[in-house]
C-alpha cells in the first residue's frame, strides 16, 4: 500500500511539472483549451490552538501558502476533460518538525457517446497532515498526521426518455491515516462500491431519484481494524425547487450491514439577494449516499473521508455562502453531531464551525480571514475533550483569470465546488483603485 501511495504521489508531482511547461496561460473562452491557473494564490498567517498531535495538544503560530490550482483543460465536440494540481505549505513558528507539504490533484473526463449514452470518470488524490481542515465533512476529528486518500469513480449514464435517466457508477477508494499508538492502521481501508441510480423529472420544478449501492470495505490491517465488511444501501431523494430562490430537498433510505439502520435527511436552501443559506438534518452512514451536511454539491456522492462504512451519524447543519456586499463575500458552515457511543459507553458529540470572509480590494487582490472551531466532548485518539480553535488572515492574489465555465450547480447561481476558494465573482464594473482593469472584462 505504501508503494502504491508513493507511486500516486510521484504521478501527481509529475503532472505538476507537465503543467508548468505545457504552453502559456490562456484567456477566458467559451471552450477552454490548454493551461490555466483556476484559483488564486493565498498567503496567510495565524494561530492554531490545542490541536492534537500524538497524545499531546499543542498551540502554535502557523503560516500557510496555498499555490494556485494549475489546470489543464480540453474540450472536443463530445469530450470535456481536465487535470488539476494544488500545492500547499504549512510552516510552524515553534514546532518546525510539524512543517508540512500538502497537495491535492484531480482528473475528470466526460464523454457523450451519443444522444442517450454518456460516460464520466475521474480520480482525486489528497495528501495532507491537516485532515480536519482538508476533509470538510469529517466529524471524526483526527490528530495531526499524514493522511492520504485516492478516489476513483466511473459512471455510465443512459437517458431513457426526456424525463428519465439511469446511471451505473463504480467507486474505489484507498485511505491511510497516521494515528498514534494502538490506533495505527485503524482507518487504513480499501473500499469499493457499485451504485445503480434512476433519476426522474416529475415536473419542471420537481425531481425524484432512487438508488441502490453495494459497498465492500477491506481493512489493510485486519488485526487492528477487524474483518472486511459489506453494506447494502437503498435510498431515495426528492427535490422541489419552489422558485429560483427556494429549494427543498429530502432523502430517506435503509442500510443493511453489521447492524441495520435507517437513514434520512431534510434540507432547505434559501437565497437572500446574493447570499445563499441552507439548514438541514441528516442521519447517515459513513457519508455515503443521501445528502451531505456541508457541501457545495449535496447531490454528489462523497466517498470514504476517513470513516468506516458502519459509522452512524446524526447531524444538524447550517450553511451560508455568497455576497454580503459588492466587495464582501462569505462562506460559513456549522455542524452539531452525535457520533454514537464509544467503547467506554460515552456518547460522543461534536461541534464544528467555519467562517471565511473575503474582501475584494481590486479585481486581482483580496483580503480574507478564516475562523474555525473543532469541539468534541471525547476524542478517542487523545482520550480527552477537544476544543481546537483556528484564526488566519491573509491575502488572495489572482494571477490569471480562470476560463468561463458552465455553472455546475445549474440555475441556482452557486459557486462550483472546484472554485470554492474563490467565492467572489468578478464585479460587474471595475472597482475603485483597480490596477488591472482587464480582469473585469
Amino acid at each position: 500500500m505504501k508503494r502504491a501511495m508513493s507511486n500516486i504521489k510521484f504521478s501527481h508531482a509529475g503532472l505538476a511539472a507537465i503543467f508548468l511547461f505545457a504552453g502559456s496561460p490562456g484567456v477566458a473562452q467559451e471552450h477552454p483549451q490548454g493551461f490555466f491557473l483556476t484559483s488564486p494564490l493565498e498567503i496567510s498567517s495565524g494561530y492554531d490552538s490545542k490541536f492534537i498531535t500524538g497524545p499531546a495538544q499543542i498551540t502554535d503560530s502557523v503560516s500557510i501558502v496555498t499555490g494556485p490550482t494549475m489546470s489543464w483543460m480540453g474540450t472536443t465536440h463530445r469530450t470535456d476533460y481536465s487535470i488539476a494540481y494544488t500545492p500547499e505549505v504549512e510552516l510552524f513558528a515553534h514546532n518546525p518538525d510539524l512543517n508540512s507539504w500538502n497537495q491535492s490533484a484531480t482528473m475528470r473526463m466526460t464523454h457523450r457517446i451519443n444522444a442517450r449514452w454518456s460516460l464520466n470518470f475521474g480520480d482525486s488524490y489528497l495528501d495532507t497532515t491537516d485532515s480536519n481542515r482538508a476533509l470538510v465533512n469529517s466529524l471524526l476529528l483526527l490528530p495531526r498526521g499524514r493522511y492520504r486518500e485516492n478516489t476513483f469513480y466511473g459512471e455510465l449514464g443512459y437517458r431513457l426518455d426526456h424525463a428519465t435517466r439511469i446511471k451505473f457508477r463504480f467507486d474505489n477508494t484507498a485511505d491511510t491515516a497516521a494515528l498514534p499508538g494502538s490506533f495505527e492502521g485503524r482507518l487504513d481501508y480499501v473500499t469499493v462500491a457499485g451504485t445503480a441510480t434512476v433519476d426522474r423529472t416529475l415536473t419542471p420544478s420537481q425531481t425524484l431519484s432512487g438508488s441502490y449501492s453495494f459497498i465492500h470495505a477491506m481493512p489493510l490491517h485486519p488485526s487492528v481494524a477487524g474483518s472486511p465488511s459489506d453494506v447494502h444501501l437503498l435510498s431515495a431523494t426528492y427535490t422541489y425547487e419552489v422558485n429560483r430562490g427556494l429549494l427543498l430537498r429530502a432523502s430517506g433510505g435503509f442500510v443493511e450491514g453489521a447492524e441495520p439502520a435507517a437513514t434520512g435527511a431534510f434540507e432547505v436552501e434559501k437565497a437572500f439577494s446574493g447570499l445563499w443559506t441552507a439548514a438541514g438534518f441528516q442521519r447517515y452512514v459513513g457519508f455515503f449516499g443521501g445528502l451531505l451536511p456541508v457541501s457545495d454539491t449535496p447531490d454528489v456522492v462523497q466517498f470514504a473521508n476517513a470513516l468506516a462504512p458502519n459509522s452512524v451519524y446524526e447531524v444538524v447543519s447550517l450553511r451560508g455562502w455568497g455576497q454580503l456586499t459588492k466587495r464582501l463575500g462569505m462562506e460559513a458552515a456549522g455542524q452539531k453531531a452525535i457520533n454514537g457511543i464509544n467503547a467506554e459507553g460515552i456518547g460522543v458529540r461534536s461541534l464544528i464551525g467555519r467562517l471565511r470572509l473575503t474582501y475584494r480590494l481590486t479585481g486581482r487582490y483580496a483580503l480574507f480571514t478564516e475562523l474555525g472551531h473543532y469541539g468534541q466532548n471525547f476524542n478517542q485518539f487523545s482520550g480527552n475533550r477537544l476544543s481546537e480553535n483556528r484564526f488566519f488572515a491573509g491575502i488572495q492574489i489572482t494571477l490569471s483569470r480562470p476560463p468561463e465555465r458552465e455553472n455546475l450547480r445549474g440555475r441556482h447561481g452557486k459557486t462550483p465546488q472546484d472554485s470554492r476558494r474563490d467565492i467572489l465573482p468578478p464585479p460587474e464594473e471595475p472597482l475603485a483603485g483597480d490596477d488591472n482593469p482587464e480582469l473585469e472584462n
